[in-house]
Formats: C-alpha cells, sequence, structure tokens
C-alpha cells in the first residue's frame, strides 16, 4: 500500500539522517527521532487496521477487485479509521514537500 510504503521510506530517510546529526545536533536529532516513533507507531496502526479490512463479500480476491476496478475505469479505496486521517494527510503533505 502507497501509504506504508511512504511511511517506511521516510522511517529510512529519518535513520539515515540521525546517522549524520546525532552527535552535532542534538536538537534536530530529537525532533527527528520524535518523528521517527510517531510513524513507527502510525505504519503499525496502518498495518493492523490492515489486517482486520475485508473486502466486500461481492469481492472475495484481490483479483477480483482489480479486475473490477479496471473493467470500472476506477479508483480502488480504502476506509482507515477517523482518527488516522489527521495523521496521514500530514503525512502525505510532507511527502509531497
Amino acid at each position: 500500500m502507497f501509504i506504508i510504503d511512504a511511511i517506511e521510506y521516510q522511517m529510512k530517510a529519518y535513520k539515515e539522517r540521525l546517522a549524520v546529526i546525532e552527535d552535532v545536533d542534538e536538537d534536530e536529532a530529537s525532533e527527528i527521532g520524535n518523528d521517527y516513533y510517531f510513524l513507527e507507531a502510525l505504519r503499525k496502526d496502518l498495518v493492523k487496521s490492515l489486517d482486520k479490512w475485508k473486502p466486500p463479500k461481492a469481492l472475495h480476491s484481490e483479483r477480483q477487485i482489480y479486475d473490477k476496478t479496471v473493467e470500472n475505469n476506477t479508483k480502488t479505496t480504502m476506509q482507515i479509521p477517523t482518527e488516522l486521517v489527521p495523521a496521514v494527510r500530514e503525512l502525505i503533505a510532507k511527502h509531497q514537500a
């Protein structure tokens, strides 16, 4: 899923940045560390939500969902818990910046 991939990409970038600045800039390292742990928790919650998500009964497999999407020329969407929406929006905004 795109969002989880984006989170993992940003977490990797944070780890790389921390390795460079860890002993040089404590304030930036602290901010990055906090952001990293936030993303780690967000990723864990998203994975847990995805594990619980079930496709509609009429579409029993990912392949059927994909086929139906192509057939209707529409986009596949997924619902996420409402409390995660602000965090996901913020993550997307950071990723697009």
